[in-house]
């Protein structure tokens, strides 16, 4: 069999037989000794707040008894993907006549699964899943899916067109005995074994049943293997050095002014004289500038500039920000418009999750058919979004306009047309039903006062 790694690190394979034992110890060894899981390691890294790349300078400088040496990381990029993963995937429905499939999603928890499987494609670019059953399959088998790490999941996928997964190996640590305890999973095959250096040994085998293997990824970027938010690491890190003091090395100041002099314009140098004043200088003279003249305005101005393009290139709003976030009174609409380019950049992510979402839906299908239940052939999968409620600006907006129609009115507003009329009519029968039972009422009493 050939094993390739193509340029996205994607393991393929020719897939018209099962990996041998030698695949399999040769890719789990060079995935464990490979780019890949330093990638998603590092990532975690962010997603924790442990900053390595911070954490190495300030280990560095400790070596070197430098002070000032403050370690305070920022959490900058797990603040950005659970902004995101809130907005995106915090109500996502699947609608769908069969009660069968409904059951399964609300057993297995399915608003949790999604928001976990949401924050690590975010953080990531990959979130895995596997889909199984529990049972003998004598007195019936419960239908499961269950996130997996993704740093434990190797995907190995066969060499079409559009490559699809040919099996997953999960990969897990064990005791002193031996290096690893590993899942080869195929759509027709589950087998477990030991690895101890060059050496595998089989542990069990089942027999699966699937038209496809059960584990489910999910992506978030489809053009790149890196994070969707990997581009903003680099200011992460040039914003730890400058708010934990760390800024005070003329060293790592340095390192934040060559990310400024990218991005900043004529106009900004009005409120920077001190890069002003850098750009004037001769480089070998620039730290000792530096150490004379930097203040603390300059930090706090770098600070601002910093967070306002970690903002910019995730796409994500800063609603802390007093030009752009939730200070002051601000309209439905206005903060709608604020949401736009973060919305535009959530549907790019979505429909390339779908992909993973539509997976789970097949696996789950498949498990349902071989139960005899009802099958759940077409799912809409609906990412409602948490936007705010702009009805009353758009009705007042929309009220004095004369030249077009009540119903055209409703359909601006987000109104369900026909709906809303069905309940309008519903409403003057309930009034004229209470209109006359009033009539009634009251002809009854003057024929009583007549009476008497």
């Amino acid at each position: 069999m050939t094993i390739e790694l193509t340029n996205r690190n994607y393991i393929t394979v020719d897939d018209s037989e099962k990996l041998t034992e030698a695949d399999i110890i040769k890719i789990v060894n060079g995935y464990v000794n490979g780019n890949e899981i330093a990638r998603l390691q590092k990532y975690d890294d962010y997603y924790q707040c442990e900053n390595s790349f911070i954490t190495g300078k300030v280990k560095d400088k400790a070596a070197r008894n430098k002070t000032p040496n403050n370690w305070i990381p920022t959490a900058y990029y797990s603040t950005i993907v659970d902004t995101l993963s809130g907005y995106m995937f915090a109500d996502v429905q699947y609608m769908t006549d069969s009660q069968d499939f409904k059951e399964v999603l609300k057993n297995n928890n399915v608003m949790i699964k999604d928001m976990n499987a949401g924050i690590r494609s975010l953080a990531y670019n990959k979130a895995t899943e596997i889909v199984y059953t529990t049972g003998d399959g004598i007195n019936g088998f419960e239908i499961k899916f269950s996130q997996i790490d993704p740093r434990q999941v190797i995907l190995v996928f066969n060499k079409d067109i559009e490559p699809k997964l040919f099996c997953a190996i999960r990969v897990m640590l064990t005791d002193k005995d031996y290096d690893y305890k590993i899942d080869v999973i195929y759509n027709d095959l589950w087998s477990s074994h030991y690895i101890k250096g060059e050496t595998i040994s089989l542990i069990e085998s089942k027999p699966l049943y699937f038209k496809e293997c059960p584990v489910v990824f999910y992506f978030a970027d489809d053009m790149a293997i890196l994070s969707v938010f990997n581009k903003i690491i680099p200011y992460i890190n040039a914003l730890d050095f400058l708010i934990t003091g760390n800024a005070n090395d003329i060293e790592k100041l340095s390192d934040a002014i060559l990310i400024l002099t990218k991005i900043l314009k004529d106009s900004d140098l009005k409120n920077l004289e001190e890069l002003k004043a850098i750009m004037d200088v001769a480089p070998e003279e620039r730290a000792e500038y530096l150490t004379k003249n930097t203040d603390p305005s300059f930090r706090e101005y770098a600070s601002k500039l910093i967070i306002q393009e970690i903002h910019k290139h995730s796409h994500v709003v800063d609603w802390y920000s007093p030009d752009s976030g939730l200070s002051g009174e601000i309209s439905a609409k206005a903060m709608k418009t604020r949401l736009f380019d973060m919305d535009m950049f959530s549907k790019k992510v979505e429909m390339v999750y779908r992909i993973g979402a539509e997976k789970r839906i097949r696996l789950i299908n498949d498990c349902l058919f071989k139960k005899g239940k009802q099958t759940a052939d077409d799912v809409e999968i609906i990412f409602n979004r948490t936007l705010p409620d702009d009805f009353l600006d758009t009705m007042t907006a929309l009220n004095p306009i004369t030249y077009i129609s009540d119903k055209t009115k409703l359909e601006l507003s987000n109104i369900d047309v026909e709906e809303e009329i069905k309940r309008i009519d519903e409403q003057k029968t309930a009034n004229m039903e209470r209109f006359n039972i009033n009539d009634i009422s009251q002809d009854d009493n003057n024929m009583d006062d007549n009476a008497e």
